[in-house]
C-alpha cells in the first residue's frame, strides 16, 4: 500500500510528518495542494528518517548562473531500498522565478557522512518554471533519484544547480521503494 508524508501544506492545516495511506484523506489533501513524498511507512523512526526536513533560516542564496551544491541534508537509508524522493522551498519576490534548474545529488562535503550514492535520471531534474506548488513568494519543486545502498546508514545529500534570485528555504527528503 502507497503512504505519503506531508512535507507543506499551504493552508498550514496538517502538520508536517503526517503519513496517509492511500484513502479519501490523500485525495483530499492533494486536492487542496498539500505537498507530499512518498515513504516507506514500516521503516523504523530515528532522527534522519524515514523522513527529513532540513530548515534554513531565512534562506541560503541559490547559485544564479552556476549549478553548485545549494543547501545540504543527511537521511537514513535502509538497505535494498531504491528510491529517494525530495521536496525543496525556494523563496523569491513577487515574482515567479522564470530561470532554474535542481536536483538531488550525493554530497561528498559533509565528513564523516559517506555521500549518497545517487544515479541520476530525469525524474531527479526540475525547473523552476514547472513547479509541483508555487504562491506568491514560494516555488516547491520535487523530484525523485535512485539511491541503492548495500548496508543501512546515514548518507548526504545536497541541491545542486542553480535558480536566480531566489533562496532555499528547505529541504525534505524521504526513502521510498
Amino acid at each position: 500500500m502507497i503512504h505519503e508524508v506531508v512535507v507543506f501544506d499551504p493552508e498550514g492545516i496538517l502538520p508536517d510528518g503526517r503519513v496517509f495511506q492511500q484513502d479519501e484523506r490523500l485525495f483530499e489533501a492533494r486536492r487542496r495542494g498539500v505537498v507530499m513524498l512518498p515513504v516507506i511507512p514500516k521503516q523504523g523512526p530515528t532522527s534522519l528518517g524515514p523522513f527529513t526536513k532540513t530548515f534554513y533560516g531565512d534562506g541560503l542564496p541559490v547559485s544564479p548562473i552556476v549549478p553548485s551544491y545549494n543547501g545540504r541534508a543527511a537521511l537514513w537509508l535502509e538497505r535494498g531500498r531504491s528510491s529517494v524522493a525530495w521536496a525543496a522551498m525556494l523563496r523569491h519576490g513577487p515574482e515567479l522565478c522564470q530561470d532554474g534548474l535542481l536536483r538531488l545529488v550525493g554530497d561528498p562535503s559533509q565528513p564523516p557522512l559517506t555521500s549518497a550514492p545517487v544515479t541520476d535520471g530525469a525524474g531527479n531534474r526540475s525547473s523552476v518554471t514547472k513547479p509541483t506548488a508555487h504562491g506568491s513568494t514560494w516555488t516547491i519543486l520535487t523530484g525523485l533519484v535512485n539511491c541503492s545502498t548495500a548496508a543501512g546508514a546515514v548518507f548526504a545529500f545536497a541541491l545542486h544547480g542553480y535558480a536566480r534570485d531566489t533562496r532555499l528555504a528547505w529541504l525534505a527528503l524521504s526513502q521510498t521503494e
